[in-house]
């Protein structure tokens, strides 16, 4: 079967002005519909080479993706770190607060200027 049987055409392949007129459509007309043809063609070609780059621009997004999410979570563990070293830091300013309290509170209560002077020197070694 020839090119023009399987396209349905029954003059034999050829373009003429006679058939082209016999249909009722003038050259202009058929060079008009190439021209949006080309063009449908010209948009196809872009879509399909847009097609191709998707998975590439995907695995590149996924693996900015992963590099993120690593880095949060060694973000968050190390904020996790820091929040015991706070915490643990708290703790030890309350507790040394609540020593030089003590402290003062055994200064007023002092009797001789020896008594006091070794409790300052207890506060001076508790502050550092």
């Amino acid at each position: 079967m020839t090119g023009a049987m399987a396209s349905g055409r029954t003059d034999g392949g050829k373009f003429s002005r006679e058939s082209a007129s016999d249909r009722g459509c003038s050259m202009e007309d058929i060079i008009a519909r190439l021209f949006e043809l080309e063009k449908a063609d010209r948009e196809l070609i872009g879509a399909r080479k847009r097609l191709e780059e998707i998975p590439k621009e995907l695995a590149d997004r996924e693996r900015i993706f992963a590099e993120a999410s690593a880095t949060l979570e060694r973000l968050r563990g190390e904020c996790a770190r820091l929040q015991a070293d706070l915490d643990a830091t708290d703790v030890e300013i309350r507790s040394g607060e609540e020593i030089l309290a003590k402290y003062k509170k055994q200064i007023g209560m002092c009797k001789s200027t020896r008594e006091m002077a070794a409790i300052r020197n207890q506060m001076k070694t508790q502050q550092v």
